[in-house]
């Protein structure tokens, strides 16, 4: 009886253990065979501590088969397969799932880095990814690997935005033969920092210069700003291009709000022949400050042209709005932006209070 006992607890132990034995069997990549842990207690028959080890063991191998197809060229099969064999017990065997989950997820992220740096390499044209980009992720240092990834990929993308942004940047031209000299993380992380800042002071200047060919597309653009952007010097450019752009853009915006002044045509001969950054800047915060106060005018103009309730009228009789409203006009047309600013705001205040004060002049009356 206790024969017969013992063989029926290992045959219900053994169908127990022959499911989950077959996943594994089945998860693992080719070449690999069960840890220690799983064979010593299938000799044993300890089907309790085989259980133990199956599920860490399949973890394991799944994440490494995983990470495999995410960055083949790590070498995770080589680098975890003697450590999977050769684990005791089920308790290493968790610690090794951890260890493949960690190098899983640091894998998966340069594989993605990495097919997005080669599409835009690709994008740019004939440019070479420097081994320097590759190297880490061969032997197995995955942080260094991604970071000089995204530095790379970081300088392909600054390059192609600024020519984007401005042609005359030609950064990618530029930037190719460095790029392809890297040989360090180190050299790659400072080579970002100089191409991101040559970028954002290269798409600054385009931003400006599109403006003015929006606003002004047949005007002459200033020395000040043309030549240094044709000697490649974005720098120098970025001052007075950003001057130059708010100068016209301040007038168009006068214009649009009073188009007696004829504020763009009126300021073409100083903005063409301009020579310093001062220039560009005074003669943007005046046309600012003409902007400022020919929305003051319009606002009186729009506010004097509406119909007024008889209350309004009332309190109005005697006053001449219109003519105020035109004071203001004639100021802004002669420059006078203080005195526009000055008569819009009066005949504003006129127009608001107008319903309320004639009501008070009514209930005088009464």
């Amino acid at each position: 009886v206790e024969v017969e006992a013992l063989v029926a607890n290992l045959l219900e132990g053994a169908q127990g253990v022959a499911g989950p034995l077959g996943d594994l069997q089945a998860a693992l990549p080719p070449g690999w065979s069960f840890p220690v842990a799983v064979n010593n207690a299938i000799s044993e028959l300890r089907f309790d501590d085989i259980m133990a080890a199956i599920t860490p063991a399949h973890e394991t191998a799944t994440e490494i088969t995983t990470a495999v197809a995410a960055l083949p060229q790590a070498g995770f099969l080589e680098k975890y397969k003697t450590r999977f064999e050769t684990t005791p017990t089920a308790g290493r065997l968790e610690s090794l799932a951890a260890d493949a989950k960690s190098d899983r997820l640091k894998a998966q992220r340069a594989g993605r880095a990495l097919e997005q740096l080669e599409a835009e390499v690709a994008e740019v044209g004939d440019w070479v990814i420097p081994d320097a980009v590759t190297t880490p992720l061969e032997t197995g240092q995955l942080d260094a690997g991604v970071e000089i990834i995204e530095d790379a990929q970081a300088v392909v993308s600054a390059a192609s935005a600024a020519d984007v942004a401005l042609a005359e940047a030609r950064l990618r031209a530029e930037v190719q033969p460095q790029f392809e000299a890297v040989t360090t993380g180190a050299e790659m992380a400072a080579l970002r920092a100089r191409v991101e800042q040559r970028a954002a002071e290269a798409e600054t200047v385009g931003n400006a210069l599109s403006t003015l060919e929006r606003l002004v597309p047949t005007w002459q653009i200033p020395g000040v700003v043309a030549d240094p952007v044709a000697a490649g010097d974005f720098a120098g450019a970025v001052d007075t291009a950003q001057a130059a752009e708010r100068w016209v853009k301040h007038a168009a915006e006068a214009q649009d709000a009073l188009p007696e002044l004829n504020a763009l045509e009126s300021i073409k001969d100083a903005f063409e022949n301009a020579v310093s950054l001062e220039e560009l800047s005074a003669g943007a915060d005046l046309a600012q400050d003409q902007s400022e106060a020919a929305g003051w005018v319009q606002q009186a103009q729009v506010l004097a042209a509406e119909d007024r309730d008889l209350l309004t009228d009332y309190c109005l009789w005697g006053v001449n709005v219109d003519a105020i409203v035109d004071e203001a006009v004639a100021a802004a047309v002669a420059g006078e932006v203080q005195t526009a600013s000055e008569k819009s705001t009066q005949a504003i205040a006129t127009l608001d209070g107008g319903a309320s004060s004639g009501s008070l002049r009514l209930a005088g009356i009464v």
